[in-house]
């Protein structure tokens, strides 16, 4: 093998092992959302990924304002916090990471 094709394999390695961790993690993190939302007589909100300050961050979406209230007062937001709390250090704060809207 030359140094060329030992290089793209090595990058190879180097960045991609890292985004498949993380995507693998966020499936996971997907699952125990919907486990979450799934049992609860309200609309599906939606789960968008993001990135702040190399921290993820995650924005869940209601339907509408009904919704938003049912998961708040039935304490969904506090145990999606904790469950993705789960998936990282102390370091991590869940609080500033998640954030919950309605349309």
């Amino acid at each position: 093998m030359n140094y060329i094709t030992l290089s793209i394999i090595l990058l190879t390695i180097v960045f991609g092992l890292p985004y498949v961790k993380n995507k693998f993690i966020q499936l996971r993190q997907r699952r125990k959302f919907i486990l979450l939302f799934k049992n609860h007589p309200i609309t599906m909100p939606a789960l968008k990924f993001g990135y702040s300050y190399s921290w993820p961050t995650f924005v869940v979406t209601f339907t509408n304002y009904t919704d938003y209230e049912y998961a708040k007062k039935n304490q969904l937001f506090t145990t999606f916090k904790n469950e993705i709390q789960s998936f990282y250090s102390a370091d991590f704060n869940s609080d500033l990471a998640v954030s919950f809207t309605y349309k």
